[in-house]
């Protein structure tokens, strides 16, 4: 079954040492893919990139393997079967600004 979250999330802009560089807007998770064990959770940070302001976060993901919480900073995984699954991320009012997380079951 699919799943859907929305989180309230501050851009984070990372400085660049060129600013003529334009920058691609994007939904970053910091790790980039998890591994976890069935009843494990893990923090993941959600970090908008090349945007600016505060924006509502949606996620999808299938909940078969996995739940998800938001938290401060992102979003808490917890293990729920075994198996692979993809975290989807998009902004509420900029569908085209987006993020992936590959995340594992174990």
């Amino acid at each position: 079954m699919k799943k859907t979250i929305i989180l309230l999330v501050a851009a984070v802009i990372a400085v660049a040492s060129f600013s003529s560089c334009t920058k691609e807007k994007a939904i970053k998770f910091t790790p980039s893919s998890v591994t976890l064990s069935v009843g494990e959770s893990k923090n993941v940070t959600t970090e908008l990139v090349g945007m600016d302001g505060y924006y509502l976060v949606s996620y999808s993901f299938d909940d078969s393997y996995l739940s998800v919480t938001t938290s401060e900073d992102g979003i808490v995984l917890t293990g729920k079967a075994k198996g692979s699954t993809t975290v989807y991320a998009s902004l509420k009012d900029y569908p085209e600004v987006k993020g992936t997380l590959n995340v594992t079951v174990n």
